[in-house]
């Protein structure tokens, strides 16, 4: 059976909001990261981000790591990558994939600035900025974020054992 658009029903299908980041500060989860190779020779690592803190709002980047037709794109593109990584806490930022696997990016936290760009006329929202998650929340804890229950938990075992701790000798 092929597809017909006469037999397209939308009933059930509900409208969502905006799922782009809008400009400010954020921040972001990589979720996916893959390298393509367009058709010029230029290689660039698709960067595909969640807002950590309600998880629906993304945010794309392409970030050039190689372009033989023009090397200052390529420069732009290494500078933003190494922030990224250095940001998001990457192991190893200054040679961050020894197995030609940039999907490692997947996870890393940190913080972005959106805002507007124009590009053949058209206005899109665009990541101008990769820092610090602690530059977008001073109070971002990322242990917190990634397993809520367990610092809690570790927290109010050490507020407990500091309770218990006193000079009654037993």
């Amino acid at each position: 059976m092929s597809f017909t658009f006469n037999s397209m029903n939308l009933k059930n299908v509900e409208v969502s909001e905006n799922s782009i980041l809008p400009e400010g500060n954020h921040i972001v989860e990589v979720t996916e990261a893959k390298s393509v190779t367009k058709p010029t020779g230029a290689v660039q690592i698709e960067v595909l981000m969640r807002e950590v803190v309600d998880g629906k709002k993304t945010i794309k980047d392409w970030i050039v790591v190689h372009n033989p037709n023009y090397p200052k794109n390529a420069e732009i593109g290494l500078s933003n990558l190494k922030a990224m990584l250095i940001h998001g806490g990457h192991n190893n930022p200054d040679n961050p994939f020894p197995d030609d696997d940039v999907s490692v990016m997947k996870g890393l936290v940190f913080g972005v600035y959106v805002g507007t760009s124009e590009y053949n006329g058209k206005t899109s929202m665009k990541i101008k900025k990769y820092k610090s998650a602690k530059d977008v929340d001073g109070d971002f804890n990322l242990q917190a974020m990634r397993d809520p229950m367990g610092a809690s938990v570790a927290s109010a075992t050490a507020q407990t054992k500091d309770n218990l701790d006193d000079d009654i000798p037993f």
